[in-house]
C-alpha cells in the first residue's frame, strides 16, 4: 500500500478520516494548553523590540485562530503549490543554479559587456552579451524600447548587439554631442574588475562580490532548511495516513 501526497488528497473522501486524525494530532495539544491556561487564569507577557513588555494574545483570541478541520483542508489545498516538498526541492535546485552563475561572476571573470555608450568620459549605458541594456540618467528614456525593437526583427545575438549599439548611438547623439561607443567582441570583453575601474572607479568589486555571495549563501541555507522541513512534513503525513488506513 502506498499514498501519493499531492494536492488532491485534501479533497479525497477516502483520505478525510485519516486527515482528520492528523489535524487533531496537531491542534489538540494546543487546545489542551489553552484550556490549562484558561483554567489557571494565567496571563502571558511578551518583550517588545524596544525592551518594554506587552500583553500577549488572549486565550479567546488564540482559540479563534485555530482553523476548523474543513478550513484547514481548504488552506492545505490552496497553499500546496508553495508549501510542498516537491516545490521546495525544485526551488532549491533552481537556487543552486543561480548561485553557481553568481559565483562565476568573480571580479576577474568576464563582464560580458559588448558595448559602452559614454559622453565626456562619463558612462551613459552599456550592452551585455545577451542584448540587455543598462542605462544611466538621461540615457534611460532615449534608449527605452531598443531591446523590444530588436526582438521584433528576429535578429541573431550578434545582430541584436550591433543593432542596439548602432541605434543607441543615433538616439543618444540627439541629446549628447560626440557620443563615444566602445565595442568589444565576445573574447575581448573586459573583466568585471577592468570594467569597474574604468567606468565605476568608486565601486569595490571585491567587496561587492564577497557581500553578494555571502548573502546568497545565507539565503540558500535558509531555503535548504525549508526544503528539509517540507520533506519531513510530507514523510510524516504520508506515514500517518498509511498507519491510519492499516488500522481502519
Amino acid at each position: 500500500m502506498d499514498i501519493t501526497i499531492d494536492k488532491s488528497i485534501y479533497s479525497d473522501p477516502t483520505m478525510r478520516s485519516g486527515l482528520k486524525k492528523y489535524y487533531e494530532s496537531k491542534y489538540q495539544p494546543f487546545r489542551d494548553a489553552l484550556a490549562r491556561r484558561k483554567e489557571s487564569g494565567e496571563t502571558q507577557t511578551i518583550r517588545l523590540a524596544d525592551g518594554t513588555q506587552g500583553q500577549s494574545l488572549s486565550v479567546e483570541q488564540l482559540e479563534k485562530a485555530i482553523p476548523s478541520f474543513d478550513k484547514w483542508l481548504e488552506m492545505q489545498e490552496s497553499s500546496y503549490g508553495v508549501f510542498n516538498s516537491d516545490f521546495a526541492q525544485n526551488g532549491l535546485g533552481k537556487f543552486k543554479e543561480i548561485m553557481e552563475l553568481a559565483e562565476e561572476q568573480a571580479p576577474d571573470s568576464s563582464s560580458k559587456v559588448r558595448g559602452v555608450f559614454s559622453h565626456n568620459n562619463q558612462i551613459l549605458g552599456y550592452v551585455s552579451e545577451d542584448g540587455g541594456i543598462v542605462t544611466h540618467g538621461g540615457a534611460t528614456a532615449l534608449l527605452a524600447g531598443l531591446q523590444e525593437e530588436a526582438a521584433k526583427l528576429n535578429l541573431s545575438k550578434e545582430e541584436t548587439i550591433a543593432y542596439i549599439l548602432e541605434k543607441g548611438q543615433a538616439k543618444l547623439s540627439s541629446q549628447y554631442h560626440g557620443v563615444q561607443v566602445d565595442k568589444y567582441s565576445s573574447n575581448e570583453s573586459p573583466s568585471n574588475r577592468e570594467f569597474a575601474a574604468k567606468w565605476y572607479p568608486n565601486h569595490d568589486v571585491d567587496a561587492a562580490y564577497a557581500s553578494s555571495i555571502a548573502e546568497m549563501k545565507a539565503t540558500m541555507a535558509t531555503f535548504e532548511k525549508f526544503a528539509i522541513q517540507q520533506q519531513q512534513n510530507t514523510t510524516e503525513l504520508k506515514n500517518f495516513l498509511l498507519q491510519s488506513l492499516q488500522e481502519a
